[in-house]
């Protein structure tokens, strides 16, 4: 009986934390948590959540754009994704890890978060340190 339960368990925890769940999914503080307990099997997780939302940042700064600043704000976005994949290179052959060391998942996760910040802050505001950014 406990051996059910426990898959049972098991089978729920895992699906509560699967980044392709809808709306009613993991937050990102459970992922974080979910990253700190357990590493290797969570920062995975928390990095795609992490990408989709800034993909719905980077998509809602497109669509609240000026049509002319567009395509700037396109090419921005495109430049940062190669400096990001070149820092997880550097990252990753520095860490000995490769690109699934806890350590150079958090690199991942700290790019991410800075890129959503920026994105997500008026220049004219100027930028601290990087807060978490809460969607609409």
């Amino acid at each position: 009986m406990n051996s059910h339960f426990l898959l049972l368990a098991t089978f729920f925890t895992c699906a509560s934390l699967h980044p392709t769940r809808a709306a009613d999914g993991p937050t990102e503080e459970q992922l974080v948590q979910a990253a700190q307990d357990l590493p290797k099997a969570n920062f995975p997780k928390l990095v795609v959540f992490m990408e989709a939302k800034l993909e719905r940042v980077h998509q809602a700064n497109l669509k609240a754009a000026e049509p002319e600043n567009r395509e700037a704000l396109q090419k921005a976005q495109d430049a940062w994704k190669k400096f990001y994949e070149a820092d997880l290179l550097a990252a990753a052959s520095e860490g000995g890890g490769g690109a699934d060391n806890p350590i150079t998942m958090q690199r991942k996760v700290y790019q991410l978060r800075l890129r959503i910040y920026q994105l997500s802050t008026p220049f004219h505001q100027g930028w601290v340190e990087i807060p978490k950014v809460e969607e609409a």
